[in-house]
């Protein structure tokens, strides 16, 4: 199971990553399926050593409407601004 997590290197943000990597899956949601991906966007990468540490972490450090597209692989965004 991939998570992408927004706002991955504020408070809430963090303790969140911490409790789903310490789990290793979501309760509820798709039960038995462990935790693959956790993709943190946010603004600045994450100060915490454990999501620093962990192979399952990946951050996304930028502004979010930017990063969008390479966060789903996509080639360019689907909205324009006019």
């Amino acid at each position: 199971m991939n998570i992408l997590i927004t706002g991955g290197a504020g408070f809430l943000g963090t303790r969140l990553a911490l409790a789903l990597l310490q789990r290793g899956h979501l309760a509820g949601v798709a039960a038995g399926q462990p935790l693959a991906r956790l993709m943190l966007a946010d603004l600045v990468a994450p100060m915490h050593p454990a999501l620093r540490a962990d192979a399952r972490v990946q951050h996304v450090a930028g502004d979010l409407q930017a990063s969008l597209p390479a966060l789903f692989g996509a080639d360019a965004p689907a909205w324009h601004a006019v």
